[in-house]
């Protein structure tokens, strides 16, 4: 089916998700960005799963490996409804209830899921980072690099390498929203006095909200390399962020562009445009998504990227490191210790 060109009526976006942070944290992202082109009537029924959904966008959280029973008979008499699912890092959740949906958009990229249907998002931001104001300029930076976050895992070999630049901020927390951690504003304000943002994995994926949230502040995201491949191509598409199988590698790569001011200047004007892009595509892609458009007439390339999947032999290892037991567990302490 073709994208029709009238003019689309409001859609009715209805969040099954609980009053507080789990409603707020990724509201402004879905609202401002993914569903930017779509005129919608958001409607906040706190996971009571009683608003009728029949034709309609649910929006709705989880991490466990089962929806909740509630939220699955909602859907089950809710003909035509779409959904929306944040969460899932562990990429263990039980998606058999995507089938009897029109379109679904998730979080976090699964290489095993692969019905024509479902697209992954970005995790997009934290509300509050927003860039409203427009483009950051690199005169306005006078910080290499800064991280805000736990110190786990290969971070510590991140913040280790990474040290040598200097000016750089680093704030240490202890726990996920840590009473202790900078707030939105005050962190979107330090993206936007820094050239490049280093993005380690979340706490299982690769992908994590740093990543958007510092492209806001017209960073140069720095990421490794996932599994062998370059994950962040399943999200965002054809990108221009630095890419490298290691943080040793990623210093390199930053001390070059630092040496050289003019190519430097290129590659942040060159990732403040493509992000520009990026969103607007997204957005007007998620409209037509829909509409009833297909892979074949959108715009983001991250979009045929997912229908096209991963190697094999990358799949194959994703079993392994978002499996369950001793065997995984060891595999995922193996890749962590390569990067």
């Amino acid at each position: 089916m073709k994208p029709h060109n009238e003019a689309p009526s409001t859609l009715c976006v209805i969040w099954q998700t609980a009053q507080g942070q789990q409603t707020d944290f990724e509201r402004q992202f879905l609202c401002d960005v993914v569903l930017a082109a779509t005129p919608h009537e958001a409607i906040f029924d706190a996971a009571s799963c009683q608003t009728p959904a029949e034709n309609a966008v649910v929006v709705y959280s989880s991490f466990d490996a089962h929806p909740p029973t509630a939220l699955l008979a909602y859907l089950a008499r809710s003909p035509g409804h779409s959904l929306v699912h944040t969460g899932d890092e562990r990429l263990q959740h039980d998606w058999s209830h995507y089938r009897a949906a029109r379109v679904v958009f998730r979080s976090y990229y699964d290489p095993r899921q692969r019905q024509n249907h479902v697209f992954t998002l970005p995790l997009g931001f934290q509300s509050g980072f927003l860039n409203e104001v427009g483009p950051v300029a690199l005169d306005a930076k006078d910080m290499i690099w800064c991280f805000a976050g736990q110190l786990k895992s290969h971070r510590k070999k991140m913040v280790a390498v990474l040290s040598t630049f200097s000016p750089n901020k680093v704030h240490l927390t202890s726990q996920w929203s840590d009473p202790e951690a900078i707030a939105p504003t005050a962190m979107a304000a330090l993206y936007a006095r820094t050239i490049f943002a280093p993005c380690p994995f979340g706490f299982r994926n690769p992908d994590s909200f740093r990543v958007m949230e510092s492209l806001e502040g017209g960073c140069i995201p720095v990421v490794l390399s996932f599994l062998g491949e370059d994950y962040f191509r399943f999200i965002y598409g054809t990108h221009p962020f630095i890419v490298a199988r290691s943080w040793a590698s990623a210093a390199a790569e930053m001390r070059g562009l630092l040496a050289d001011p003019e190519r430097l200047r290129e590659r942040q004007v060159a990732v403040s445009n493509w992000y520009a892009r990026f969103k607007s595509d997204l957005a007007l892609d998620v409209r037509d998504i829909l509409q009833g458009a297909v892979r074949e007439d959108l715009r983001s390339s991250q979009f045929r990227f997912q229908h096209e999947g991963m190697k094999p032999a990358t799949v194959r290892r994703y079993f392994l490191y978002f499996g369950r037991g001793p065997i995984r567990r060891l595999f995922r302490r193996f890749a962590l210790i390569l990067s």
